[in-house]
């Protein structure tokens, strides 16, 4: 709860592929890096309030080591986290991920994708 959120990363409203993830992940020697500069926080609010590609330089050193973090620059896919909140490694975490099936966002996130994403997949929309 010390760092913002992340739902997701990307254009959520244009990108042709979405990626699936658990949640925001956490870790104690990059995380906090990420917010080290002033403004940092509210520069990553405006990301998720103001769909768009993304800069690399201002995403997770985490998406660099990852095959897919180029697409998130030229908008060719959004990820998407069913829990929005951080944590270390979510499937092993039976704690949170029990608290997670409780949270509203993570209920809202599910329908959206069964009832909204979904169905352009399966037409080749998405």
């Amino acid at each position: 709860m010390d760092f913002p959120a992340g739902a997701y990363v990307g254009d959520i409203l244009k990108a042709p592929v979405i990626i699936l993830g658990a949640n925001g992940g956490y870790d104690k020697s990059i995380t906090p890096k990420e917010f080290e500069e002033t403004g940092s926080t509210e520069k990553f609010l405006d990301r998720i309030s103001s769909p768009s590609t993304v800069d690399r330089s201002v995403v997770s050193p985490y998406y660099d080591k990852v095959n897919y973090g180029c697409y998130f620059e030229d908008g060719r896919a959004v990820l998407i986290n069913a829990c929005a909140y951080r944590s270390r490694k979510i499937s092993e975490e039976p704690g949170n991920k029990k608290l997670a099936e409780q949270l509203n966002s993570v209920s809202f996130t599910r329908k959206w994708l069964v009832e909204a994403v979904l169905p352009l997949a399966k037409s080749g929309k998405r």
